[in-house]
C-alpha cells in the first residue's frame, strides 16, 4: 500500500508535465511556421513604398530591407529544424524522385553557370521562398493553408487599395504604362497576377458567405477589389488567368460528384484527349480577341521576337543551361537579345527555365507538376472545405502553368506566384479530409490516456 500511495500521484503529474511540454512545443512550432509563411508571401510580393511611377527609371528604392526580410527566414528555418528534426526528415523522405532530379539540375546549373555568384544568390532566394511555406502546408494540410492564404490575401488587397487612394502618384504608373494600376508592386503585371490568384482563392459558393455579417462584408469587399485590380492593372495575362481559374473550379465541382477514382481518371483522360484539340482552337480564338482588344498578339506580350532571339541559345547549352537565374539578369538580356526597344525579360517562363537549368531539369519539373495535378483530380474528399481547397489548388496551378507561356518569373523565380505554386502542389490533405474517414489510432490514444488513472488505483 505504501508503494501504491507514493507512486499514484507521480504518474499523473508526469503525464501532465509531458502534455504541457507538448503543448508549449506545438505552440512554438505554430508561431515559427506562421511567421515563415506570412514573411515568405510578403517578401515574394515585393510590395514596398515609393516605387517610381515610370518603370523605365528603375526600382528607385533601397533593396536592403527586402533582402533582410528574405534572409530572416534562415534563422526561422533553423529554429523549426531544432523543434521538429524528425518530422523534417520525414518530409524529406516523402519527397518524390522528380523533385530531387530538379534540385540536382538546379545545383548543377549553378556550378556550370557563367556567373556563379549570381546563380547562387538566385538559388538561395528561390529555395527560401519555397521551403518556408511548404513546411506550413505539410504540417497543417490544405484546408488550414488555404485559410491562412486567404487571410493574407484579404489584408494585402485592402492595403493596396488604401495605398492607391492615398498615394496615387506611386500606385498608378506613367510613361509607357500610363494609367495602369500597380499598387505597391513593382510592375502592373506582377500586381495583375497577384490579383488574379487572389480572386480565385477568395471565390466561393458557400451559403455561409452569403449571410449579411461584418465578416462577409469584408470578405466580399476583398473579392470586388481583387476583380477590379485585375481589370485596372490592364494585364491581359491576368484576365485570361481569371477566366481559366473560374472554368477550372466549375469543372472540378462537376468532377467531384463522380465518386470512383478510376472513373474520374478515365473521364479526365478522355476529356483531355478528346476535347483538347477543339477546346484549344476555341481558346485560341478567344485569346486572339482579347489580345487584339489590348493591342497585342497571341503571345500577350507583344514581344514574340524575343523568343526568336532566345531559342537558338537553348540549343547551344541544352543540358545545364547558362546558369540558375542567369536569364533574369539585365546583363544577359543586353548581351544576347539585341532589339531596338531594349528587352528586359524573356516574357516566357518556360524559355527562362530552359536557359537556366536545361531541358532535363525543366522536363522533370513539368512531369512533377502534371503528375500532381492528375493525382489531385483523382483524389476523393468528403468535407466541403476540403473539396473547395482542392478545386482552388488545381485552378491556381493551371493558371500559373498557362500564364507562364506569356510571362516570365512564374516558376523557379523569387516572385509571388512561385510560393503560391509550391503551396498548391503537395497532396497532404490534413486531418480527416480524405474519404478514408477518421484515423482510429489517435482515438485509441485518447482512450488510453483516460483509462490510465484507473491502472494506478
Amino acid at each position: 500500500m505504501t508503494t501504491l500511495s507514493t507512486r499514484s500521484p507521480v504518474r499523473p503529474i508526469a503525464r501532465t508535465l509531458t502534455v504541457n511540454r507538448g503543448l508549449s512545443q506545438e505552440k512554438a512550432v505554430n508561431w515559427v511556421l506562421s511567421a515563415m509563411f506570412f514573411i515568405t508571401l510578403f517578401r515574394a510580393t515585393g510590395m514596398w513604398y515609393g516605387y517610381p511611377a515610370i518603370f523605365e527609371q528603375g526600382v528607385g528604392v533601397d533593396p536592403m530591407p527586402l533582402q533582410l526580410i528574405l534572409y530572416s527566414l534562415i534563422p526561422l528555418l533553423v529554429a523549426y529544424a531544432c523543434l521538429e528534426p524528425l518530422k523534417l526528415l520525414s518530409y524529406m523522405k516523402r519527397t518524390t524522385f522528380l523533385v530531387y532530379v530538379v534540385c540536382g539540375f538546379c545545383v548543377l546549373s549553378v556550378l556550370k553557370s557563367i556567373d556563379v555568384m549570381a546563380s547562387f544568390r538566385g538559388l538561395i532566394a528561390v529555395v527560401l521562398l519555397a521551403v518556408s511555406p511548404l513546411l506550413y502546408r505539410m504540417r497543417y494540410g490544405n484546408e488550414a493553408t488555404m485559410k491562412a492564404f486567404v487571410n493574407f490575401t484579404i489584408i494585402c488587397l485592402y492595403i493596396n487599395a488604401a495605398y492607391t487612394a492615398v498615394c496615387p502618384q506611386y500606385a498608378i504608373m506613367r510613361g509607357h504604362y500610363n494609367g495602369d494600376l500597380r499598387g505597391m508592386f513593382l510592375h502592373k503585371n506582377l500586381f495583375g497576377h497577384f490579383s488574379a490568384v487572389s480572386f480565385i482563392a477568395l471565390f466561393t459558393l458557400k451559403r455561409e458567405a452569403m449571410r449579411f455579417t461584418w465578416r462577409n462584408i469584408i470578405y466580399w469587399g476583398a473579392v470586388l477589389i481583387a476583380l477590379a485590380d485585375v481589370v485596372f492593372s490592364k494585364s491581359s495575362t491576368a484576365i485570361i488567368m481569371v477566366a481559366l481559374g473560374l472554368g477550372t473550379i466549375y469543372g472540378i465541382r462537376w468532377l467531384q460528384n463522380v465518386p470512383n477514382p478510376f472513373n474520374r481518371a478515365m473521364i479526365l483522360l478522355f476529356t483531355v484527349i478528346g476535347g483538347g484539340v477543339g477546346l484549344s482552337l476555341i481558346f485560341l480564338v478567344v485569346i486572339g480577341i482579347v489580345a487584339t482588344f489590348f493591342g497585342k498578339d497571341l503571345t500577350f506580350s507583344g514581344r514574340s521576337e524575343i523568343w526568336s532571339a532566345l531559342l537558338p541559345l537553348i540549343y547551344d547549352k541544352p543540358w545545364t543551361g547558362y546558369g540558375f537565374a542567369i536569364s533574369r539578369q539585365p546583363t544577359f538580356m543586353a548581351e544576347y537579345v539585341h532589339l531596338s526597344w531594349g528587352a528586359k525579360s524573356t516574357h516566357n517562363t518556360y524559355i527562362e527555365m530552359l536557359l537556366n537549368i536545361g531541358v532535363i531539369g525543366v522536363g522533370a519539373w513539368l512531369g512533377y507538376i502534371f503528375t500532381r495535378m492528375f493525382q489531385k483530380l483523382t483524389t476523393i474528399f468528403t468535407t466541403a472545405s476540403a473539396k473547395d481547397a482542392q478545386a482552388k489548388e488545381v485552378a491556381i496551378i493551371l493558371m500559373i502553368v498557362a500564364g507562364s507561356m506569356a510571362e516570365a518569373g512564374m516558376m523557379l523565380a523569387p516572385l509571388y506566384l512561385w510560393p503560391c505554386l509550391v503551396l498548391m502542389l503537395p497532396l497532404a490533405p490534413g486531418p480527416r479530409s480524405l474519404s478514408q474517414g477518421r484515423r482510429r489510432r489517435p482515438a485509441r490514444i485518447v482512450r488510453r490516456v483516460q483509462e490510465a488513472p484507473s491502472d494506478v488505483r
